[in-house]
């Protein structure tokens, strides 16, 4: 049996979208009920006491779609003050009251405002209007592959410069050894590798797509041109004694991370025993790392083969192993990358998982 508690529901896919419709005439709402019964959505109207921008603004943090049923013009008045980065930004889609057009305004590819339009057009009959230059060119986004895929883009400005290669025809290298990236293209060629880092990749490409939960060491001069993807593929095992403090959690964490050159973006939670369910210190460095937590019973830890056991949980809990076999268990019987590393009161282990990593469409 596996106990979890919040916010471990976050992890993957089991996040719900949640999208809002705002119109403002009666003809507006005939519109958003239609889309409604095809998108689960919340429907907003827009009245004389209530007007675009705020009702926008109040709904903004919360939204991963908004659909607004009116002009788009009065659209991009009402967000020209809410607009902050395409990473964190919601989709935005725009749709005439006459279900002509399902227009993708804002956020289309690392948002989804691009397929949001698509399922609003096909759900009126609309045209769906698509404009990013990669979409219009027949290529597929490295953005809109990282929604799908729940990947980390840790350097977000370098993308534009990648795509621009892309569409110009000019050499691209990807270095993906989980095969998460296979289906890119580019109108030139695309340097695909699944293999070892070649020692000088600026030789083949001066722009390169980096996907791995490792950070790439690379000179300064090439760095520049790199963007880093960083998959979901980490589990990060803890054991640590009773009183053990948030501080002192998180530092070690980040401390085992960095000599390891490991990416934190690509950790899908901490795992540990049942019997840490009420670690204060635990749960707090949990929330504030925002990454969810799964607890293990002693009777399935104690199942798992590790290259580390040690008789101190097995005197407490009566397994072998905490942080090794939680990690092991968190990456789904995955490897251990990082085995148990001792601080003053944590101990931390990572495992990855296997090959091939998670599918996620």
């Amino acid at each position: 049996m596996v106990i979890e508690i919040e916010p471990f529901d976050a992890l993957l896919n089991s996040h719900k979208p949640r999208y809002f419709i705002l119109y403002i005439t009666p003809r507006g709402e005939k519109t958003a009920r239609c889309i409604q019964r095809s998108i689960d959505a919340e429907i907003i109207k827009i009245g004389r006491d209530n007007r675009i921008k705020d009702a926008i603004k109040s709904i903004w943090q919360e939204a991963d779609g908004i659909i607004c049923v009116m002009a788009c013009g009065i659209v991009v008045r009402g967000i020209s003050e809410l607009l902050n980065s395409k990473l964190n930004d919601p989709a935005l889609v725009v749709v005439d009251e006459a279900k002509r057009f399902s227009i993708s305004l804002l956020s289309g590819h690392f948002g989804g405002a691009n397929e949001l339009s698509r399922q609003v057009a096909n759900a009126i009959g609309a045209i769906p209007v698509i404009t990013t230059a990669t979409d219009v060119n027949g290529l597929v986004a490295l953005d809109d592959i990282a929604r799908k895929k729940k990947l980390t883009i840790s350097n977000i400005e370098r993308l534009k410069a990648i795509h621009m290669e892309m569409l110009m025809g000019n050499k691209v290298y990807v270095y993906d050894p989980f095969n998460i990236m296979s289906e890119i293209k580019g109108k030139g060629e695309i340097c695909y590798s699944n293999k070892e880092l070649p020692a000088s990749p600026a030789s083949i490409s001066k722009h390169i797509v980096y996907v791995h939960y490792k950070r790439p060491v690379l000179n300064d001069k090439l760095s520049g041109s790199v963007l880093n993807l960083y998959p979901p593929l980490l589990a990060i095992g803890i054991g640590c004694n009773r009183g053990a403090s948030k501080d002192e959690i998180i530092e070690t964490i980040r401390e085992i991370l960095s000599s390891s050159n490991i990416a934190i973006e690509s950790a899908i939670g901490l795992f540990t025993s049942d019997r840490k369910q009420d670690e204060e210190g635990l749960l707090q460095a949990s929330k504030a790392l925002r990454l969810p937590i799964k607890f293990f019973t002693s009777k399935e830890l104690s199942k798992v083969s590790v290259p580390n056991p040690s008789p101190a949980p097995l005197k407490a809990i009566g397994v072998h192993s905490v942080c090794e076999a939680s990690a092991i268990l968190g990456a789904d019987n995955g490897e251990l990358i990082v085995e148990k590393t001792k601080g003053k009161n944590v101990t931390l282990a990572i495992a990855v998982k296997r090959h091939p990593p998670l599918r996620f469409f």
